[in-house]
C-alpha cells in the first residue's frame, strides 16, 4: 500500500497505562454460550474507562472498548464481513494488506498501517508496524507508538492451558500433531527479547498479569495490583 494511505499513528495515549487483551486461555472471560463470550464482571468494571487494545477476536468482549488490532489476515478473511465488525464502534487499526484490497474495507473504516516483517522489536516510525509473527507483539507496538508509558499484559499465556491455545472458540481447538506440543509457542516467543530490549530503550514499562505465563522478559503481576 502506498505510504501516502498508511494511517499515522497519534500519541493520544502519552504518558498513561495501557491494557493489552490477548487471546491467551487464561484470558479472564465468562462463556455466555457458542461463540458468546464477555469479561468477567469484576474485571470489566476496573478496565471500562481505561486504554484498552483489543487483539483479533476480543473486540467481542465488551463494547466500551476503545481500540481493536488484528494483524492476522486471517482473522479478516474469516470475520471482516461479519456485522460485529461494522458495528465496532472504536478505533479499529490493522497491517493485513489482504484487508486493504477488499471493496468493504474502507466502508468499515478500518486504519491500515505498514506491516513490517524484520527486524523484530518495536518500530518509531508510526505508519509501521513490526509484526513479530503474531497480532500480539505487534499489538505493544501499536500501545508504544500511542505514547503510553506502562503496558498491561493479559492473555499471553504462549501456552496450552487444560488443552486449549486461547480463550475462545471461533476458531476450533484443533489438536496439534504429534510431537508438536511443546514447540508450537517457539516461534512466537522468538521476537520478545529484541521487543523488551526496544520497550526498554524507549522507557515503556511492561508487566504481564498473565497467570502461568512463560513469557519471560517481563514479570508476572497479580490482576489487582495493576486494576
Amino acid at each position: 500500500m502506498p505510504a501516502k494511505n498508511l494511517w499515522r499513528v497519534p500519541r493520544m495515549w502519552e504518558g498513561s497505562d495501557c491494557f493489552i487483551l490477548g487471546g491467551g486461555p487464561s484470558l479472564p472471560v465468562e462463556k455466555l454460550g457458542e461463540h458468546k463470550f464477555r469479561l468477567t464482571p469484576e474485571i470489566e468494571e476496573k478496565l471500562k474507562d481505561r486504554h484498552v487494545i483489543a487483539t483479533n477476536m476480543a473486540f467481542r468482549l465488551a463494547q466500551w472498548i476503545p481500540v481493536t488490532y488484528f494483524g492476522d489476515c486471517p482473522f479478516w478473511r474469516r470475520h471482516g464481513n461479519e456485522r460485529a465488525l461494522a458495528d465496532f464502534l472504536g478505533l479499529k487499526v490493522t497491517c493485513c494488506e489482504d484487508a486493504a484490497q477488499r471493496p468493504h474495507f474502507d466502508r468499515l473504516g478500518i486504519k491500515m498501517l505498514k506491516r513490517e516483517y524484520v527486524p523484530h522489536g518495536i518500530s518509531r516510525d508510526p505508519h509501521v508496524l513490526r509484526f513479530n509473527f503474531q497480532s500480539g507483539g505487534a499489538a505493544i507496538n501499536l500501545a508504544a507508538h500511542f505514547g503510553v508509558r506502562r503496558i498491561v499484559l493479559f492473555g499471553y499465556d504462549m501456552r496450552d492451558v487444560d488443552g486449549h491455545g486461547s480463550w475462545h472458540d471461533w476458531y476450533g481447538q484443533p489438536k496439534p500433531k504429534k510431537g508438536k506440543v511443546k514447540g508450537r509457542y517457539d516461534k512466537f516467543l522468538r521476537p520478545f527479547p529484541m521487543i523488551a530490549r526496544d520497550l526498554e530503550r524507549l522507557r515503556i514499562e511492561v508487566v504481564n498479569a498473565t497467570p502461568g505465563s512463560i513469557l519471560p522478559q517481563f514479570p508476572i503481576v497479580n490482576l489487582e495490583d495493576v486494576l
